[in-house]
């Protein structure tokens, strides 16, 4: 099978695997072997932008790639800096390779080396690197910014994050001026001055950065206190997760306080968005949280009360039930039903293995991906081997890494 994977006979490794899974004799091991072998294939013959969308289908199995991935490197096509990123990442690139590349002359190469730009003789360049015209090579050096926790960066990462065009440098900016080691102590008005041009995912950086020392002491709490007693949406959703995640649950009465009543409110009158962000990071612990994830598991939409049962599914107390009501909703073909089935594969219910073995013939690759790893939460990965050789490159190289990252 293996052979047939490495010389793309999907036809016949088709054949074999159906044989195989009626007699009754495909292991783990077996299917393992056969998605390295189709992700590897995958990797080497893409050509042209199929080979970037090969590399980001393999992101999260780096480490057994790493031999296919580095034979994309040597191409130098369109997948080939996103491979070198990912080798880094991953701990499969040395640094020392990575920085041969800060010379070089394309952006998407040299990001590679700027991202190793985090130590004491790399502060010009790295903050050079900080107004690149590419928005990669910035993101990469805010990335080596958040690495470096240089009290020297600070100015320069407000303004990034200030005036920056691209929502990703944004944010590492925000990131890493919120785990500098000495802020200065304007620092939390700094960022009070970010708060209102902010879209949402920036002020979710900007409320964690306020929770953290010594920003918190150095005016954070006030202005998380500000935002907790007005504030609203996914920034003091954010803000209230922090202190009830960290140590000022305990030590700042006031503020658990007021977070505990931010996410019970979103939870009961926020929009479908906030309401499911706010169940998703409430801590059931606090009797005020956990009542209104109760009430949110019987509410009318289904987005909302699947993922009030998927917390619920987490207690002793209340696992019969949540899990005897998501079942209801995993026939489902919609989001709702896509993740009672996940809530329920990761619990171990093989009731719903049917419904889960249905997506492999659906039409959209995320639902057949999706699929596959609800088998392998529920033990049964060789049910969704079909799919290494699906007709779509996406779903056989996503569902490998699906596998071989068990």
């Amino acid at each position: 099978m293996v052979g047939m994977a490495e010389r793309g006979d999907s036809a016949a490794l088709s054949k074999e695997l159906r044989a195989r899974l009626s007699a009754h004799d495909l292991s783990e091991g077996d299917v393992t072997d056969v998605a390295h072998a189709v992700a590897s294939r995958e990797l080497r013959t893409a050509k042209g932008d199929a080979q970037r969308a090969r590399v980001h289908d393999v992101h999260g199995c780096v480490e057994p790639l790493s031999s296919p991935l580095g034979d994309v490197v040597k191409t130098r096509g369109p997948g080939a800096p996103y491979a070198l990123v990912s080798l880094y990442e991953a701990g499969e690139l040395s640094r020392g390779t990575a920085r041969d590349y800060l010379a070089d002359a394309d952006p998407l190469f040299r990001q590679i080396g700027v991202r190793t730009l985090d130590g004491e003789d790399d502060r010009a360049r790295r903050r050079a690197a900080f107004l690149d015209a590419h928005p990669m090579v910035r993101r990469a050096a805010l990335r080596a910014a958040i690495d470096a926790q240089d009290a020297g960066d600070e100015s320069a990462l407000l303004e990034a994050a200030r005036l920056d065009p691209d929502a990703f440098v944004r944010s590492f900016a925000v990131r890493a001026l919120a785990l500098l080691e000495k802020p200065s102590p304007a620092l939390a008005n700094g960022l009070a001055d970010l708060w209102e041009d902010a879209d949402d995912a920036l002020r979710e950086d900007i409320a964690l950065a306020w929770s953290l020392s010594p920003i918190y002491e150095q005016g954070g709490r006030d202005a998380l206190r500000s935002l907790l007693g007005r504030g609203h949406g996914p920034g003091a959703i954010s803000g209230a997760t922090a202190i009830l995640g960290g140590p000022r649950a305990k030590s700042d009465i006031e503020l658990a306080e007021m977070s505990v009543a931010v996410l019970a409110r979103h939870i009961e009158s926020g929009g479908r968005r906030d309401r499911v962000l706010a169940l998703a990071v409430s801590p059931l612990d606090r009797p005020v949280l956990l009542a209104a994830v109760e009430k949110a598991a019987d509410d009318a939409d289904p987005d909302v009360a699947v993922q009030g049962l998927r917390r619920l599914l987490s207690l002793e107390k209340t696992r019969a039930r949540a899990q005897t009501r998501l079942e209801g909703y995993a026939a489902r073909k919609d989001k709702a039903g896509r993740d009672a089935r996940t809530a329920l594969a990761a619990a171990g219910d093989l009731r719903i293995q049917k419904w889960v073995e249905e997506d492999l013939a659906a039409t959209d690759p995320s639902a057949k991906v999706a699929a596959a790893r609800a088998l392998v939460l529920l033990g049964r990965m060789p049910r969704a081997s079909l799919l290494l050789t699906d007709p779509d490159p996406h779903v056989r190289t996503a569902t490998s890494c699906v596998f071989l990252r068990k």
